[in-house]
């Protein structure tokens, strides 16, 4: 029995980070949205990044009293600038507690808390909701 609709993810394979959300976001929201593709230039990350923003989301206060189940968080790898701004994934209320469906090689979809990140090799770099 899933005690949270993110259950249902875990361990599943996706081609990258934004394939996973894109799922999710179709499935559980009834949210049709297309993420920019990866890029291997940080310049170009974060153009992709701030139209995340403007195009097809807008952002959220830092603040997680204003989140939702299902907004996207954006994740900055720590101590890495050549994915910056790059990682992508799902914020989630489980538990009385934030956690974020994100997408990792090698373990397919995952469920991080927040509280937690930085253990994962990330941080939060913003939250948004899609349009």
């Amino acid at each position: 029995m899933q005690e949270h609709w993110s259950d249902g993810y875990l361990g599943r394979e996706y081609e990258d980070c934004g394939a996973l959300v894109e799922d999710a976001q179709r499935a559980e929201f009834r949210r049709g949205v297309t993420l920019p593709a990866p890029s291997d230039s940080p310049r170009e990350t974060a153009r992709l990044a701030a139209a995340l923003a403007g195009e097809i989301a807008r952002a959220l206060p830092d603040h997680d009293l204003h989140w939702l189940d299902g907004d996207v968080a954006l994740l900055k790898p720590l101590g890495c600038r050549r994915l910056a701004g790059h990682h992508a994934g799902v914020l989630c209320r489980l538990r009385g507690g934030w956690h974020v469906l994100h997408w990792r090689p090698g373990a397919g979809a995952v469920r991080t808390p927040l509280r937690r990140l930085a253990e994962a090799g990330y941080r939060l770099d913003g939250a948004y909701r899609l349009l």
